[in-house]
């Protein structure tokens, strides 16, 4: 925007535009006959289907808010994976469906199969060309299957065989590529799935195994189950390495850290536990406040935890200490799983309730709290949102450098003394931009705005301020 210096407003003016000046003043004055205030209105923006999120962090954890309710389940959601390179989400559930939507567009499912009985344990290929799936015939029956779904193809690659009783758990080595899995026939397997061979069964829990996971840098792996213990097993020669006790009921699931050093466990005693398995130590031990903790799980950092309540709950916490950030409400039944996105952006979450959750922190580049996807003005705060010629862009967006500038064409002249004027006196003229028109900054167009740049272009002293910022 172009300012004309206060000793140039008048010198700078020609003869005509003095005349110009002058009728200009005789219409203020009419004006001030005429009108009453004009109060600018308000209106907000619709709502964009896409948000734009930032990555859940330990500062921003407490911002995290729903984003998205995700149905296409007709009963209980067991269990909730994202494929390594981030572009899909898988969802299984007790209907015996498995659910594959793509994060650029969540509202549409496509079904991976349908299967008898209940879809437990879920965990992309490490190339997130194939997606494992861990069924179970409710918590007594001996189906105990896995199937193998090539995403590409969409078709069942192949099915393993050889559990006797529920796969509650799967999960897929990074660097190998193998397969693990816990069931209710109380084994853990690891699996060849590029055969469908069994490598090797690693006995030693008394109870049913409820979870499983892979060190993602030791040849490692570390399982849980209905006898309140959690075990480590050498993943090559098959040996128990340590057996973690402290847990008072079923430990339903465990997590080794992004960086392989630590392990969170989450229990029906309803603590969640980080470990120090190289020493077997318990690092810290927080109760839960969320009944049974049906999971827990690290964002791709390491710095959060999510817990998964039986109440309905799911809490995002400090991993190094299991301190409570956020306690994020909306499901209506127990919540079984939570996982994040590998971008660290998305949280979701898997519930009796039919559906999957999406959780996340908003980006607000001007933190003005409306989310930039449905801010009008995401540079400039604007609460109001105020938008008076409904195109879209906030007024406060218009309004660059100083106020003053009516009709928006980037100089101050008497060109905005006569389409103020036209605007009081309605002469049919429409303000582009009202925050440069409310030439006082009052939060009203009037004839006040009138006295004002009448002041500035006849050098009468008067400043004009700044639009928002």
């Amino acid at each position: 925007m172009t300012l004309l210096n206060p000793s140039d407003r008048i010198s700078a003016m020609p003869t005509s535009s003095m005349r110009g000046l002058s009728a200009a003043l005789r219409c203020v004055a009419a004006a001030i006959l005429l009108l009453a205030v004009v109060e600018m209105p308000v209106v907000i923006r619709a709502a964009a289907m896409k948000h734009l999120l930032l990555p859940i962090t330990l500062n921003n954890a407490p911002s995290a808010t729903l984003i998205e309710s995700l149905t296409g389940h007709t009963s209980g959601v067991w269990t909730v994976a994202f494929s390594p390179d981030g572009k899909l989400l898988a969802s299984g559930a007790q209907d015996g469906q498995v659910l594959v939507r793509s994060i650029d567009s969540l509202a549409k499912w496509h079904r991976a199969g349908s299967y008898t009985g209940w879809i437990v344990g879920l965990a992309f290929s490490p190339d997130s060309r194939f997606l494992a799936y861990g069924a179970a015939d409710g918590f007594a029956g001996a189906e105990g299957r896995i199937g193998l779904w090539n995403i590409e193809a969409d078709t069942l690659e192949r099915t393993l065989f050889g559990h006797s009783g529920g796969c509650w758990s799967i999960d897929f080595q990074e660097s190998t590529g193998r397969l693990v899995s816990g069931s209710f026939d109380r084994t853990v397997r690891i699996w060849d799935p590029s055969t469908g061979a069994e490598i090797t069964t690693l006995s030693g829990h008394t109870a049913q195994v409820l979870s499983v996971d892979f060190n993602p840098t030791q040849n490692l792996i570390a399982s849980s189950g209905v006898d309140y213990t959690v075990r480590i097993w050498n993943s090559e020669t098959g040996s128990c390495v340590c057996v973690l006790r402290g847990h008072s009921g079923n430990v339903g699931y465990v997590k080794f850290s992004p960086d392989g050093t630590k392990l969170a466990s989450s229990a029906d005693d309803g603590t969640v536990r980080m470990w120090n398995f190289a020493d077997s130590s318990l690092i810290w031990s927080q109760p839960a406040g969320q009944g049974w903790v049906n999971c827990v799980n690290f964002s791709p950092d390491g710095s959060l935890l999510v817990t998964c309540g039986h109440d309905g709950s799911v809490a995002l916490r400090d991993a190094a200490s299991g301190a409570l950030l956020k306690r994020l409400s909306g499901h209506l039944a127990p919540v079984l799983r939570g996982a994040f996105s590998p971008d660290g952006t998305i949280l979701a979450t898997a519930s009796w309730d039919n559906t999957v959750r999406l959780w996340g922190v908003e980006q607000d580049t001007d933190s003005d709290s409306v989310p930039d996807d449905v801010d009008n003005c995401p540079d400039t705060p604007n609460q109001d949102q105020i938008d008076t010629d409904h195109d879209g862009l906030g007024d406060a967006c218009c309004c660059v450098g100083n106020r003053g500038n009516v009709n928006y064409t980037g100089i101050i002249d008497l060109a905005d003394l006569s389409a103020l004027v036209s605007y009081l006196t309605a002469g049919g003229y429409t303000l582009p931009c009202p925050n440069g028109a409310n030439v006082n900054a009052s939060g009203i167009v009037d004839l006040a705005d009138l006295s004002a740049i009448v002041s500035y272009l006849t050098g009468g002293g008067y400043l004009l301020p700044n639009c928002p910022v």
